[in-house]
């Protein structure tokens, strides 16, 4: 007996848009003998399907499980349908009868947040296409196809079709045409080729940008109009690449906004650079060809490649082939590219032109079109007007004549004990979101509706600026921005905040910022939530550190432990080395680095000397600066002029500044780092020569219980004693006192400075682990999240990591969003949410008051 035939509807959520997911669908549907259509909706894809239960059932495992790349599915969820046609659509009979068809998208109201995918990295066929010479997109730089090329960068509206992308002006000539209806590149939104695409083309000088060149010139442009002045075709790469061969600087119009990029290999030439952008010390980013020619100069794990080659295309922090001295050496001829990090900023090319300009030039610095502080440049005019330093300029410019919607700068992430850290989450991975595991909140029948849920704003933090819209399990982050104390930055926000709500079409119902009054995001968010008279949640900012990682995790509760350089506490003073017990949307302060009384200000942060002395006045020996000791000293004590910090930031810039590592921070962390390189030089010279010569060495495998580790702790102890101790107020303090009083002694018994880097991260290490041992105890909490920028620091993730996990305690850190203030706006809407939950008539389960006390 024939087995009965059914109509239903199918839809799919998640990251399907973009991706070639309805011909993907279309084509296994009819594989399988199915009939119906797909189509796009939102930022979600149905399809109607007639055919047998089993075949359905078939293609709906096809569905959720062989995913074309880039793209990821949430939910496949099966409606009945009568047997009949419905309004803007044929025939019911008709569609059971014929093929398996996509038609035409709709806009619809949608009850979640749409996914939708970030930029992807160019695929190897479309890099085979682009290198054959028989080809007909041979050596074109902007080629894309269904699962590659550019997608948030160039959206202006959901459904994501052609017409609604900066790829409207370009009608497709007929061999596009032929390739949209069948192949690899059907319904490719963003299909092109020489004839029909945008263009590369070369210019000498700024002055000859054209303005918004595709929303109005290239819908007339015609193959014989060039613009003047400008080298289209061979002859533009071939200046291009002329440029960088002779040592210039090339800016470059990316996908997310102009680059400079020069050779890596020329000293003068990264110098140049660095002098051009006003960027002293920070590490550039080299550009590669493959990751074969990375290996020259890194190593690399499995981990790390796997990440390098992913759509992301990030920036990775791998360690150097670097030899065994105290030089700052880089297997490149030009040592400037590193700024003394023991670590190479690698990547691939995430796009065609840019692999082209890697085979021809070989291995490229690249960097934001900007000067420090100040956004990346994304528009013709914001280019255009921008200043480089000492009246340096860029030798030549390459671009393409299609808009940038929005300014994206390159992803960085790194891998740390075989788990993905993301330093800054951009290109690559915005918009995607974050999705909340399920969790108690799920339980709930009002819960379920996704109607009823709020959507959130989050303002996120000042320093690596970044928002959030929220609603129910999802989240989505915005890019990445810099210094909301810049207004270009500023604008930037603003605008792409705006430009996020239209797209999602997500209305704020509450907004949430930090605590700190004197952040411009919380001066923005209570300027948002004050216009539209909405309510203003404000969240303290190390609580949103920790409960990042609880929305990442889904976990209800933890004690969280946030190292970072500074945050406006509860009680006015500025923490940064915390130990929190969180539970829903409450927390309490149960332990912090001790109190230190410190003066400077804003300056603080940049003067690692300043700090070094603050902390010798602690301990009571003498400052090298006379007048810090008198403004400190207890009689001349004047609190008008010095604050309380408890910052784990500004302990690890005294500590380099007390070994003369560095006394001034030329970029945001640099004395840490030097101070983290010590560390790490004076750890290898200490493990037998055989580990020390190995590959793991360089990888930072290290075993913090084994022998080795055993005796360092019991070398360290000797001059770091007495690390914690009770205060008055209850709290388990790790001991400041303890920490720079070691480092001198350290240094007074003629020990080395490098050993004495590494045993002051041990000492943090075994200190911070006995606070959060005890801290389990009391609260019967075993499970600990990590957040906060100083666990940037490799060794002191680790070898913290390693002491925790042997005290049978559960550790969690950020993977998803960045752990520095990058990813405060995931936690401030997750804690938004369960005070949403909590106003709706939830118990208040921790007995916590909401202002942490």
């Amino acid at each position: 007996m024939a087995e009965h035939r059914i109509h239903v509807r199918i839809t799919v959520t998640g990251g399907v848009q973009g991706i070639g997911y309805r011909p993907f669908a279309a084509g296994w549907a009819a594989e399988l003998g199915l009939s119906g259509t797909v189509r796009n909706c939102g930022g979600i894809v149905i399809l109607e399907v007639f055919g047998t239960r089993s075949r359905i059932l078939q293609l709906e495992d096809i569905l959720q499980r062989k995913v074309p790349s880039g793209g990821y599915v949430v939910s496949i969820k099966e409606g009945m349908l009568e047997d009949r046609a419905e309004e803007g659509t044929e025939d019911a009979g008709e569609r059971a009868e014929g093929e398996f068809r996509i038609i035409d998208s709709r806009t619809e109201q949608l009850s979640e947040l749409p996914a939708f995918p970030p930029d992807l990295g160019i695929c190897p066929d479309c890099e085979r296409e682009m290198k054959d010479p028989e080809d007909r997109r041979f050596h074109y730089g902007l080629i894309s196809c269904t699962l590659c090329g550019p997608r948030w960068s160039i959206l202006d509206r959901f459904p994501y079709d052609r017409e609604n992308t900066a790829m409207r002006p370009y009608s497709l000539c007929p061999s596009c045409e032929e390739e949209y209806r069948k192949g690899r590149r059907r319904h490719a939104q963003t299909i092109s080729c020489h004839d029909c695409g945008p263009q590369m083309y070369f210019i000498k000088s700024r002055g000859l940008l054209r303005r918004n060149p595709s929303s109005e010139a290239a819908e007339n442009r015609r193959k014989d109009q060039t613009e003047e002045g400008a080298a289209y075709g061979k002859e533009g790469f071939d200046e291009a690449v002329q440029v960088l061969k002779n040592g210039g600087i090339l800016a470059l119009k990316g996908v997310g906004g102009y680059q400079l990029l020069c050779r890596a290999d020329s000293e003068e030439s990264v110098q140049r650079l660095r002098r051009m952008k006003g960027r002293e010390q920070k590490p550039f980013a080299v550009m590669f060809s493959s990751v074969e020619e990375m290996k020259r100069y890194a190593w690399i794990s499995g981990k790390e490649r796997e990440l390098l080659e992913s759509s992301a295309r990030p920036i990775v922090l791998l360690c150097r082939r670097e030899e065994e001295t105290d030089q700052n050496s880089f297997p490149l001829s030009a040592p400037g590219v590193c700024g003394g990090s023991r670590y190479l900023g690698a990547f691939l090319p995430s796009f065609g032109v840019q692999k082209l300009l890697t085979e021809e030039a070989g291995p490229l610095v690249v960097t934001s079109a900007n000067t420090s502080s100040e956004p990346i440049p994304f528009r013709e005019e914001d280019f255009a007007r921008m200043r480089f330093a000492d009246g340096l300029d860029a030798d030549g410019i390459y671009l393409h004549d299609r808009c940038i919607r929005r300014p994206l700068d390159d992803s960085v992430a790194a891998v740390p004990d075989g788990r993905i850290q993301l330093i800054r989450r951009s290109r690559g991975y915005v918009p995607m979101p974050v999705f909340l595991p399920e969790d108690e909140r799920e339980s709930t029948e009002s819960s379920k509706d996704t109607k009823d849920q709020p959507v959130i704003l989050a303002a996120g933090g000042d320093l690596k600026a970044a928002f959030a819209i929220a609603k129910g399990r999802r989240v989505i982050l915005s890019q990445y921005f810099g210094d909301l104390g810049d207004y270009a930055v500023n604008s930037n926000y603003l605008e792409q905040e705006a430009q996020m709500e239209r797209i999602f079409e997500a209305k704020p119902s509450c907004v949430v910022c930090d605590l700190h009054p004197a952040y411009y995001s919380a001066r923005l968010a209570s300027e948002y939530a004050m216009a539209r008279q909405l309510p203003l949640i404000q969240v303290q900012h190390h609580q949103a550190h920790a409960a990042s990682v609880m929305a990442e995790w889904g976990l209800r509760s933890c004690i969280g432990i946030v190292f970072d350089g500074t945050g406006c506490g509860t009680d006015g003073q500025l923490w940064g080395g915390e130990f929190l017990y969180l539970c829903e949307g409450d927390f309490r302060r149960l332990g912090s680095l001790s109190d230190c009384r410190m003066l400077g200000g804003d300056s603080l942060s940049v003067r690692a000397d300043l700090a070094a002395d603050c902390c010798r006045q602690l301990v009571g020996e003498k400052t090298e600066n006379p007048l810090v000791g008198a403004i400190l000293s207890e009689e001349n004590v004047r609190v008008s002029q010095t604050t309380v910090s408890t910052s784990m930031g500004r302990l690890f810039d005294a500590a380099a500044s007390i070994l003369g590592f560095g006394q001034e921070n030329h970029y945001e962390g640099e004395c840490a780092v030097l101070l983290e390189n010590a560390a790490w030089r004076a750890l290898w010279k200490r493990m037998p020569s055989e580990a020390a010569a190995s590959e793991e060495k360089t990888k930072c495998r290290i075993d913090a219980s084994g022998p080795v580790f055993r005796r360092l702790f019991a070398e360290c102890l000797l001059y770091f004693r007495s690390l914690t101790r009770p205060s008055a107020d209850g709290r388990i303090l790790l001991s400041t006192e303890a920490l720079i009083s070691g480092l001198l002694e350290m240094q007074k018994k003629n020990k080395t400075a490098q050993e004495a880097a590494l045993f002051f991260h041990l000492a943090i290490a075994y200190g911070a682990a006995q606070i959060t041992e005890r801290l389990a105890e009391r609260t019967g909490e075993k499970k600990i999240c990590l957040s906060g920028g100083c666990f940037a620091n490799r060794l002191l993730l680790t070898v913290l990591e390693q002491l925790l996990t042997k005290k049978r305690l559960i550790v969690y850190r950020n993977e998803q969003v960045p752990g520095n203030d990058g990813g405060l706006a995931l936690g401030q809407a997750y804690l938004a949410g369960w005070r949403y939950s909590a106003e709706k008539g939830k118990n208040n389960v921790c007995g916590i008051s909401r202002n942490g006390d």
